[in-house]
């Protein structure tokens, strides 16, 4: 992949905020009681999901903190073009495709998510997307960082690339959470009128595809007895305008 670094950081921090957006409205459809089933009974709970993406910026943050207070900036870098290395870009091509993956061993979850895990999670993601514009001045391509999913002999790489791969595994992760609320809520709502069933699934559905307002989902959202604080009131009233 080649693209402006400029541009990459631009494309990457909207899909960031907009992912964030979109898991902020699926966990707060759900009661806090179901964030912990498991609707497959052979897959992560919600809240396996949201744990998993925590501990994967964790082992990131702390590397990514030490090579951005070690190194200069480069106030030419986001007009420069940048690429992917070898083993970054296999990575990002792995989590694109839709075909199921093996979680590396280091980051999988434990069957009980941390306190507060919706909240950790969406806190981290707002702090990711400040650190990557702290680091826009910063060589994307001449930095290296290691994959914290690889052995330590493996090759490193990039600095864009650890960006990219944080928001394709995100986004990837997103469409899982999608589904399992998708299930918990339809076993919520199975006491529903046909009608209002099917528009909360239409509803859900579209606004994932960013085709419909968040205003909708709230209105249902207050029907399912859920809060939706007040971050994604924000967005729903931001979208909205």
């Amino acid at each position: 992949m080649r693209i402006n670094q400029g541009d990459l950081h631009q494309q990457l921090r909207a899909e960031a905020i907009a992912t964030r957006e979109r898991i902020a409205v699926m966990v707060r459809l759900l009661d806090p009681s179901k964030i912990n089933e498991h609707p497959e009974p052979a897959g992560w709970s919600v809240g396996e999901v949201l744990e998993h993406l925590c501990i994967a910026d964790e082992l990131y943050q702390g590397q990514l903190a030490a090579l951005l207070q070690s190194s200069r900036r480069d106030a030419g870098a986001p007009s420069r073009e940048w690429s992917s290395s070898f083993i970054g870009g296999m990575i990002a091509s792995s989590l694109l495709k839709p075909r199921p993956l093996k979680s590396p061993k280091v980051f999988r979850p434990g069957p009980t998510p941390r306190n507060g895990v919706v909240e950790e999670l969406l806190s981290r993601e707002m702090s990711f997307v400040k650190e990557m514009d702290d680091a826009a001045s910063f060589d994307w391509r001449a930095l290296r960082i290691r994959s914290p999913a690889l052995p330590s002999w493996a090759p490193k790489m990039n600095l864009g690339d650890g960006f990219r791969i944080h928001i394709v595994h995100l986004t990837r992760h997103s469409w899982q959470i999608e589904r399992l609320a998708g299930k918990l809520l339809s076993h919520k709502c199975a006491s529903w009128p046909p009608g209002d069933r099917r528009h909360l699934r239409t509803t859900t559905y579209s606004f994932l595809d960013q085709r419909i307002l968040p205003r909708e989902i709230s209105q249902l959202a207050a029907r399912a007895d859920a809060d939706l604080g007040e971050d994604v009131r924000h967005v729903s009233a931001h979208r909205a305008r």
